[in-house]
């Protein structure tokens, strides 16, 4: 999946254009593929514990690409953007994230 997405960034982003080995291309490339993996880790999770055709089906449509290709500037970004289409709970752990929230701004451990 992670494969797919970063060519459909880069093929928005015309890289086809540049030399393999030009500084442009790299640039593209890494960017690329910090989106696809940030991507992949947030919105579809381990599919051992859930079903995720239909959240990959949606990090692969050509709207989503092109509003994600959109944050490839000439400069690399110093955090990724978390994309949409973000699951809020997941079946077999719960709402961990929230919770990590709760503990961090009250200082006690999240279980």
């Amino acid at each position: 999946m992670a494969i797919l997405y970063s060519l459909g960034l880069l093929e928005r982003k015309s890289a086809q254009n540049q030399p393999f080995n030009a500084l442009e291309f790299v640039h593209l490339a890494t960017e690329a593929s910090r989106l696809a993996n940030a991507d992949r880790r947030n919105i579809v999770g381990d599919p051992a514990y859930s079903n995720v055709n239909s959240r990959v089906s949606v990090l692969l449509s050509p709207g989503y690409l092109n509003g994600r290709a959109a944050f490839i500037g000439s400069t690399g970004t110093g955090t990724v953007p978390v994309g949409g289409h973000r699951p809020m709970h997941s079946p077999v752990h719960g709402d961990r994230s929230r919770r990590l929230r709760s503990a961090q701004s009250t200082g006690s451990p999240a279980r």
